[in-house]
């Protein structure tokens, strides 16, 4: 079997063509659904669309949303061999869950940033009086 000594020269031999990363997570049922025959038919389905209503670009719009943790991973630090814990002070165990929408036309303008934050009043505390309008913050019970 491979030890690590092989694989860091493997690593070394191959370095312009492969490198270590971190996987992002994809759920088994998102993986399933995106393959060749579904993409077709969603593409299928907009030509479809677009030739008949006529949609200029200013009126498409994309839209991606992602979480963000209001609680930053701890980074790696040096301890000393043996020791079994280390700790990492945080402001927070799990932190605040807030969703980060952005939205542009395919025209190329582009909505402000959407913060939803988990809450329902006054989530435009937040984002300051430094920058008015240069974000819309929101408020859910969820985030």
């Amino acid at each position: 079997m491979a030890g690590l000594d092989w694989l860091r020269g493997f690593m070394t031999r191959h370095e312009r063509e492969i490198s270590l990363r971190k996987p992002e997570n994809t759920s088994i049922s998102r993986a399933m659904a995106f393959n060749k025959p579904v993409v077709n038919d969603f593409f299928v389905k907009y030509a479809s669309i677009m030739e008949k209503y006529k949609f200029p670009p200013e009126k498409i719009f994309n839209l991606v949303e992602t979480g963000l943790t209001t609680v930053m991973p701890p980074s790696k630090v040096v301890a000393p061999k043996g020791k079994k814990q280390v700790a990492h002070i945080s402001s927070q165990e799990r932190g605040e869950l807030v969703t980060f929408v952005g939205i542009i036309s395919a025209a190329g303008s582009a909505v402000p940033p959407v913060f939803v934050y988990p809450r329902i009043r006054n989530p435009e505390e937040y984002l300051g009086s430094d920058y008015p309008n240069s974000a819309i913050a929101l408020g859910n019970k969820k985030g």
